[in-house]
């Protein structure tokens, strides 16, 4: 019998931004793998976390579906061969209550972990001493004591091996797909009225981005760059940056903008953008 993933899917529980990134990343793979006929031991949600508000309907009504239990995972590995897959192991959490449940750390299932990158780490956005470091310290630990890491690039393979020192063989590249949701345009369906009915103020040419309020993304320098496209060049394009953003953020991004020269035209927020669009 094949091993049985058994899917640690709490990070759709995400209090912040259930709707994009890592965790849209999570339940879209789980989706994937249901579709593909992978026999998946269980999807399981964190018991001290709210039911998710954005969890795809094929997974809601799956019946791997359940609470995140030392009596679940029991039950599963009764039921033959079963890995634990934890999908996100450095969402911020309480430190008081474990991403990986106590169940699972005592347990003898093997541990398989999904790496995204080491960004915070790499870029220097983690201070010396802060609870940030306590938190990435306690997190590396769990990524040197699993089975198995499956890393989204090779730059993130890479890092694994050379920060963490953590054996080449143990960390293998999966890359990152799409949602079958994304394709190419059907004869009938015009991408240029959904934009226009939606996204009015998007009228030309542009320049995307699918950013967020967080420095990491480093939305102030695309700013800056495109300001200093030459003038002939700028004027043929608009720079849209997508995502949901606080009031302040709205507010400090636009005033840059316009003091590089860009004007409401040139320069577009716009907020989120639901799938359909």
């Amino acid at each position: 019998m094949a091993w049985r993933p058994y899917l640690d899917l709490q990070i759709v529980q995400h209090r912040r931004f259930p709707e994009r990134g890592i965790p849209r990343y999570a339940a879209e793979l789980s989706r994937a793998l249901i579709e593909a006929g992978v026999p998946i031991a269980a999807l399981a949600l964190n018991p001290r976390m709210p039911y998710p508000d954005r969890l795809p309907s094929e997974l809601a009504r799956a019946a791997q579906l359940s609470w995140n239990t030392a009596a679940t995972l029991r039950a599963a590995v009764e039921a033959g061969p079963t890995l634990y897959h934890l999908l996100a192991p450095f969402e911020p959490s309480d430190l008081s209550s474990p991403w990986l449940p106590l169940h699972v750390a005592r347990n003898e299932v093997p541990l398989v972990i999904s790496v995204y990158d080491l960004i915070p780490e790499v870029m220097g956005f983690v201070a010396p001493g802060s609870r940030a470091e306590r938190f990435y310290r306690i997190r590396n630990r769990l990524l040197a004591s699993a089975d198995l890491l499956l890393a989204i690039s090779e730059q993130t393979r890479n890092d694994v091996i050379d920060r963490l020192s953590i054996a080449p063989d143990r960390v293998h590249v999966v890359g990152a797909g799409c949602s079958a949701y994304f394709r190419p345009p059907g004869p009938r369906e015009s991408p240029e009225a959904v934009l226009h009915e939606h996204l009015p103020s998007i009228d030309m040419p542009y320049v995307l981005t699918v950013s967020a309020w967080e420095p990491r993304k480093n939305t102030e320098l695309l700013i800056d760059a495109f300001a200093r496209l030459p003038r002939d060049v700028r004027g043929m394009l608009q720079l849209v940056v997508a995502c949901n953003l606080p009031p302040e953020g709205r507010k400090e991004w636009t005033e840059r903008a316009r003091r590089r020269g860009m004007d409401d035209r040139s320069f577009v927020l716009t907020g989120f953008v639901p799938d359909a669009v």
